[in-house]
């Protein structure tokens, strides 16, 4: 038999009611948000954002219990592995659309130039 996915193990412990549970639903709309940056989706990534700073904050309202120190640690290094992540692909693609932007702007002058070119030709 085999055994579940971390997604799946995750979902069991979310559907809990516990700060644990909490740091799951982070953790997997962390990842649903590196999903959706990856296939650039930016508006999955910026909905999931407001709920996913909500749930930072309730579930750090009260200090981390000692037996679960260990587990956050752990999560919390992952969380900011693929925020890292999703925060290089929205470089890449504010990167892209000024590259794009400045295409356009050069086309626009080139077309400009010409359709003047043009006038005074006549």
């Amino acid at each position: 038999m085999n055994a579940p996915s971390l997604d799946q193990r995750l979902l069991d412990i979310a559907s809990r009611s516990d700060q644990c549970a909490l740091l799951s639903k982070v953790l997997l709309i962390t990842r649903e948000m590196h999903r959706a940056a990856v296939v650039g989706d930016w508006d999955v990534v910026t909905e999931h954002e407001a709920t996913r700073r909500e749930w930072i904050q309730a579930c750090f309202e009260e200090p981390v219990a000692p037996e679960h120190a260990q587990l956050f640690s752990e999560a919390l290094a992952v969380m900011l592995h693929l925020n890292e992540e999703v925060m290089a692909k929205l470089q890449d693609a504010r990167e892209a659309a000024s590259a794009k932007h400045a295409g356009q702007v050069h086309a626009r002058k080139s077309v400009g130039h010409y359709l003047d070119t043009e006038s005074d030709s006549r």
